[in-house]
């Protein structure tokens, strides 16, 4: 997906806490990495300059356990929300009877 970002003069860019960007159209971050502070930091300043399009959240399947211990930091995920920015969520091993949920 980035390369093809990239290839199309889109700057798209996968969330790395060790090295986080200095902008982008698109961010592509796991969904706990969506979760932590840096990432936070970094959307806030991305929205207040209007240089971000969407977030896009790989391994979204994660989300679905229904177990209230399991990964329970993936239930604030809905708090992105209010950032106002598009949000697309990817997986390559979600049931197509699991698409509703998601």
């Amino acid at each position: 997906m980035i390369r093809r970002c990239q290839e199309a003069g889109i700057s798209c860019v996968e969330w790395e806490s060790r090295r986080p960007p200095d902008e982008a159209n698109i961010v592509l971050v796991t969904p706990e990495s969506a979760l932590g502070g840096d990432f936070r930091q970094f959307l806030s300043r991305q929205v207040m300059f209007q240089r971000l399009d969407r977030i896009v959240i790989d391994e979204c399947h994660v989300m679905l356990n229904k177990s209230k211990t399991y990964r329970p930091q993936l239930q604030r995920l809905g708090n992105l929300m209010g950032v106002g920015t598009q949000m697309v969520f990817l997986t390559a091993t979600l049931p197509p009877s699991a698409e509703d949920t998601i």
